[in-house]
């Protein structure tokens, strides 16, 4: 686990990193300027890798909500984190 500031700490630092990371997908596809009608300008694959990672797996019965599905909808990613107290 890395520490983030003095409080919390971030239990999936370097997880989902490369091309398993939505950040890598965004980049390369240039999904943000596609959802908004905008012209794209894809990023190389070396470029676009996601290196840090970070991001949390979605957890089995977490509810979709309705912002979320308004993203999927015009194809935006989701990206989950979570952070935990230190004592």
């Amino acid at each position: 686990m890395i520490k983030v500031g003095s409080s919390f700490t971030n239990p999936h630092a370097g997880e989902r990193t490369g091309e398993e990371s939505a950040l890598t997908r965004v980049r390369l596809e240039d999904l943000d300027a596609r959802s908004l009608g905008k012209e794209t300008h894809p990023l190389p694959l070396e470029e676009a890798l996601d290196h840090e990672g970070g991001w949390a797996p979605r957890f089995e019965g977490r509810v979709l909500t309705d912002f979320e599905a308004k993203a999927l909808n015009v194809e935006r990613q989701i990206f989950d984190l979570t952070y935990l107290r230190s004592e």
